[in-house]
């Protein structure tokens, strides 16, 4: 199995928090100070400001099936009984008090699990794409130079004290690489003339309400050398980071507006000079075989299924890895929520399976990988009792949510609610002639934070409160059109805004005059299946979705 070593000094970590929180509690320590330090160990107060959201580190998109139960565990002991996936690849604890927070942690410390760099001014949980190592349309695996990065920076004592936080993220595919261009630093898995492994680097992007697409910074670095690469950033971050302002103070306001790119080029070359000059170690990139076979010795009796549903199910949420044999499995979460329960049993489940079963997508979805297609008919009928959306269109697993006012402090709209009635209107509406189009990603956000990244969706929404009649109602801005498309990334355009009630009907429609286009283009037979969003918006979707904002 392979994943990340928690850092040495976690232990001292948490005895100085315990005394952090005992201070805190007695009044000596101020809220301010206070909250610093909690956010650093992944620790955010809720809406109500009395329970608090614990956000736990998936290095590479990693948990295994029993670290997943026994955060599940915690859940239901202490939470709300529910595990929460995020965007970022991590998994989040819901309502816990503050009195339970210190046996928390030390519990998810004894499964080699840490909410340590989950916030606050550190560098943050570094993710890739879930299927790195099985996907048949890589250039070659991350995970192994993914993690030895982490660990070496997460035992870095300048990783938990920077201006503000970095996100890294790698990709082993060449395409479909949105979510690398919108990171601090990004790496897109490439090899150069001699093959040799290495990667495309680029710096500088991000989300927020001022988006940014990141500027490549090399062609190609070999794997060994990323992290040189890594440490002259954040050596420049740390000297010019602009500690005075945090909402201007990420490497994107550095690079596009306060240095300038050929002057944040300039200094990052000076800078790198000088960490090679320091003569770091290299990254140790452990070869590790994730490989399984297909035809293992599982302790498990393959099932037959041949219903209708069956085939559906295995058409829209299975894939065939590059191994042989082995498929993933996609479990759509509605918002990213799981059930403990359901957690504690897939955990069971997948015991015969082993270890290196299961990954956290940035979709806010679980993917079960290395199965043997003999067994895809026992996965079916197990994940059928749990509370999923594995029976529904795949559109339903598309639709991003984020916590909004129901527990972000931040929050403006409940997106989560809005997915709930946008699911229900559906359900009353689409016919056989209507299925919601499966290639079609919607995000939505409670605030202009961008926690959904909604600015790389077909379709997306970030919550407001408008002034109408002198009176303030819940409202989405509308943005269209964002993600990658021939290799580049394009940034999401605003093109109005919606009443909150009205978004159900508004998605539906836009959904509906999609499928309408998609299906003539097959009649005519021009592009068919090829058709995407991005074709139907430079045909006359845009201006389409634009009249039913002001309608």
């Amino acid at each position: 199995m392979i994943y990340y070593t928690l850092p040495p000094s976690l232990d001292d970590d948490l005895f100085r928090f315990q005394q952090d929180l005992a201070e805190f509690k007695a009044g000596r320590l101020h809220e301010t100070a206070f909250i610093a330090k909690r956010v650093k160990m992944g620790i955010y107060l809720e809406r109500n400001r009395s329970t608090y959201m614990c956000r736990i580190r998936c290095s590479g998109n990693i948990i295994t099936p029993k670290q997943l139960a026994g955060v599940a565990s915690l859940a239901r002991i202490y939470g709300n009984g529910e595990v929460h996936l995020t965007t970022r690849a991590e998994v989040q604890m819901h309502r816990i008090e503050e009195r339970n927070l210190i046996p928390v942690l030390r519990k998810l410390r004894e499964i080699k699990l840490s909410c340590k760099g989950g916030g606050g001014n550190t560098v943050r949980n570094i993710i890739a794409n879930h299927d790195s190592g099985i996907s048949s349309e890589e250039v070659f695996d991350v995970q192994p130079c993914l993690l030895a990065l982490t660990e070496r920076l997460i035992g870095e004592s300048d990783s938990w004290d920077l201006p503000r936080k970095i996100k890294i993220a790698f990709s082993s595919l060449a395409e479909e690489t949105a979510f690398v261009f919108i990171q601090d630093i990004g790496f897109i898995a490439h090899l150069n003339p001699e093959g040799k492994q290495g990667f495309r680097v680029y710096v500088g992007g991000g989300m927020g309400a001022h988006p940014q697409v990141g500027v490549q910074l090399h062609e190609f670095v070999y794997q060994e050398d990323v992290y040189n690469v890594v440490r002259a950033v954040k050596n420049i971050f740390h000297r010019y980071g602009n500690r005075r302002n945090k909402y201007r103070n990420r490497i994107k306001f550095l690079l596009h507006e306060e240095l300038g790119i050929s002057a944040f080029r300039t200094y990052y070359r000076q800078e790198l000079n000088k960490v090679l000059e320091q003569g770091y170690p290299n990254l140790t990139i452990k070869a590790v075989n994730k490989d399984k076979k297909a035809d293992r010795d599982i302790s498990l009796a393959p099932q037959q299924e041949d219903s209708d549903d069956f085939q559906i199910w295995e058409k829209r949420h299975v894939l065939r890895q590059r191994q042989k044999g082995l498929c993933q499995i996609k479990l759509p979460l509605f918002s990213g929520n799981m059930q403990a329960e359901d957690c504690s049993a897939l955990e069971k489940f997948l015991r015969p399976f082993g270890e290196n079963s299961l990954r956290v997508g940035t979709d806010q979805n679980l993917y079960l990988i290395n199965i043997p297609k003999k067994f895809l008919a026992n996965i079916y009928k197990e994940i059928r009792e749990y509370q999923t959306l594995s029976d529904r269109p795949m559109f339903y697993g598309n639709l991003v949510a984020c916590a909004g006012s129901r527990g972000c402090q931040v929050g403006i709209t409940d997106p989560r609610a809005a997915s709930k009635a946008v699911f229900n209107y559906l359900d009353t509406v689409a016919t056989a002639d209507f299925c919601p189009p499966s290639d079609m990603m919607i995000r939505i956000s409670g605030c202009p934070n961008a926690c959904t990244n909604h600015w790389i969706a077909d379709l997306s929404f970030y919550g407001k409160a408008r002034q109408v009649d002198g009176h303030p109602v819940p409202a989405y801005t509308v943005l269209g059109n964002g993600g990658i498309y021939g290799g580049t990334l394009r940034i999401a355009e605003k093109i109005g805004w919606i009443h909150a009630y009205d978004l159900p009907r508004f998605i539906t429609e836009v959904m509906r005059r999609y499928a309408h286009f998609k299906k003539q283009s097959e009649q005519r037979a021009e592009t068919g299946s090829g058709v995407d969003f991005h074709d139907y918006w430079r045909s006359g979707g845009k201006d389409i979705i634009t009249e039913l904002c002001a309608s």
